[in-house]
């Protein structure tokens, strides 16, 4: 409870892993999970995965550092702080980053069903039946 009230108060993270933590969850995401080893092996394996850790700190580190101060300074949703910071003709491309949330949250919710899906199989012994 104390969490919340200090989340209320204007403290958004408890310590700098808290932050750490949270920004390498949003980089890395649930599809690089079960696709990261497809590609790897697809892909010259070292070679893949130097090329991976490259643009994951020159583009996915930055912009979600950047996300983080917009929504600090302006104090508000996508949209609203695009137009705050930048301007009335900027918040277009809040509202676009918010529909792109929102289809990948909608993905994100398919995968989740067809895990607990597996998981429900996994648990009533149906998968060990099938494997032969």
């Amino acid at each position: 409870m104390a969490e919340i009230k200090n989340a209320a108060a204007g403290e958004q993270f408890s310590s700098r892993w808290g932050l750490l933590c949270t920004i390498l969850g949003m980089a890395v995401g649930t599809g690089n999970i079960w696709r990261f080893p497809r590609e790897v092996v697809g892909n010259d394996g070292g070679a893949f995965i130097l090329m991976v850790f490259i643009t994951l700190f020159i583009w996915a580190v930055p912009l979600i550092c950047a996300e983080s101060v917009f929504g600090k300074k302006s104090r508000m949703a996508n949209a609203g702080a695009f137009k705050v910071l930048l301007g009335g003709k900027w918040t277009w491309i809040g509202g676009f980053c918010f529909m792109v949330c929102m289809m990948l949250g909608s993905y994100y919710v398919v995968v989740l069903g067809w895990v607990m899906k597996y998981l429900y199989l996994i648990f009533t012994g149906f998968l060990s039946q099938v494997q032969s």
